[in-house]
């Protein structure tokens, strides 16, 4: 399907959420994702390594990295098990979000991304904020 697989270690997985268009709520201008009444700012990654990219993110991902949560939206969730895990040095992904890349059991190459960039693409809303349906 030409899809890139990533990864994200699973020591930052907090919980997995379905995403509707009832949780993704507008925070002065900023994605937000509601879930249990707490707010937290939302990225698509689908749309990150693919501006152009009309698929929709189905599942949330929250993370937990340097005390701040964030809600990853991605297209599915697979639990896959590296092989070996190398530095991202002759390799060029397309994508700077891309740290190093992996080998699953399978063969397939796993793209793991950097978190601090992803988490530096976050801008958090003010939790006292409206909440403004987008």
């Amino acid at each position: 399907s030409g899809d890139m697989i990533c990864g994200i270690p699973r020591a930052l997985v907090s919980q997995m959420v379905s995403i509707s268009k009832e949780k993704l709520k507008s925070v002065k201008g900023y994605p937000t994702l509601v879930e249990r009444g707490e707010v937290y700012p939302y990225l698509a990654l689908n749309s990150l390594l693919n501006p152009f990219s009309t698929d929709k993110e189905s599942v949330a991902i929250l993370l937990q990295y340097n005390k701040k949560t964030l809600a990853l939206g991605v297209k599915k969730v697979e639990t896959i098990e590296t092989v070996s895990l190398q530095p991202l040095g002759a390799y060029e992904e397309e994508s700077p979000l891309v740290k190093s890349i992996g080998m699953t059991g399978s063969g397939q190459i796993l793209n793991f991304l950097d978190m601090g960039m992803l988490f530096d693409l976050q801008t958090a809303p003010d939790p006292t904020s409206k909440l403004i349906t987008t």
